[in-house]
């Protein structure tokens, strides 16, 4: 900051057990926090509202909410925005996800169409000519309380329900306690696909890792949509888990680094067709 008030490394603030916290590295003119200076080396709790002045006591800052940091990618020529929701964020915009960012267990990963490769904070994506640079938070403390989380993926069941003209697929997802009947959309079909493949397999003696990969070109085909089109199909399934509140689900279904092969990430998987017996 172009403050001759402010040290070349004044303060660290960071996200660290559901909380933000604030700590002065022994700056010259002082970090203070709600009006108070404190001590070199102190560290303060920031809450909802709380106010951080740095170099003098009238604030510089104020904290405007207490949420825990999440990812976002700017856009060059304008510092447009897209903020993650659901866990991804798309590129250029939700409607139109050429690119989606999400987080896998190693970190962070981009996918396309043209396949998927591992990105970290500062790389930029060209996207139609545009060039976005993430800003992507490391994985912080997540809680082990199993009665404050949701689910994941990684713990979720799916049941197909399949019309006899397979005209309707209805999908219950269950985790941990809860199980959720999702809203038909279009997009299920292509859920049921993949689940299909990953049954197949496992009838044929595949082991768990091999089970269920299908090329994308052939899975548009199969399905009858543009490569685009598929795309826009596996950003809104993902979507639609992470607004439920289930973490990790970008890591729905899967991409094989640029192989162009994919699957449905989830193994608890029942498929049933209604009318029969």
């Amino acid at each position: 900051m172009n403050d001759p008030a402010i040290s070349n490394e004044h303060a660290t603030v960071w996200w660290e057990n559901n909380t933000w916290w604030v700590r002065d590295l022994g700056s010259r003119n002082g970090t203070f926090v709600d009006g108070r200076r404190l001590d070199v080396g102190e560290v303060a709790r920031l809450a909802a509202g709380s106010t951080l002045g740095l170099g003098r006591p009238l604030a510089t800052w104020s904290l405007g909410d207490s949420y825990p940091p999440h990812a976002v990618a700017v856009r060059a020529h304008d510092n447009a925005e897209q903020h993650a929701h659901g866990g991804l964020i798309a590129l250029p915009s939700p409607e139109d996800p050429q690119v989606t960012v999400c987080q896998n267990d190693q970190g962070w990963s981009c996918e396309s169409e043209s396949g998927s490769r591992d990105v970290v904070t500062g790389d930029q994506l060209d996207v139609g000519g545009e060039l976005w640079t993430l800003e992507l938070p490391e994985e912080m403390d997540r809680t082990k309380d199993t009665e404050a989380i949701i689910g994941s993926v990684d713990l979720l069941r799916l049941h197909f329900r399949v019309s006899p003209d397979e005209e309707m697929v209805q999908i219950i997802a269950a985790c941990l306690q809860s199980t959720w009947e999702l809203e038909a959309r279009s997009y299920h079909y292509l859920l049921l696909t993949l689940a299909r493949q990953r049954l197949q397999d496992r009838e044929e003696g595949l082991p768990p890792p091999a089970e269920g990969w299908v090329d994308a070109k052939e899975l548009a085909r199969m399905l009858r949509v543009a490569e685009r089109t598929l795309t826009v199909h596996i950003y809104r399934a993902r979507r639609q888990l992470g607004d439920l509140g289930i973490s990790g689900s970008g890591k729905l279904i899967e991409r094989r680094g640029r192989t162009g092969q994919l699957r449905l990430a989830v193994s608890r998987i029942e498929v049933e067709r209604l009318g029969e017996s």
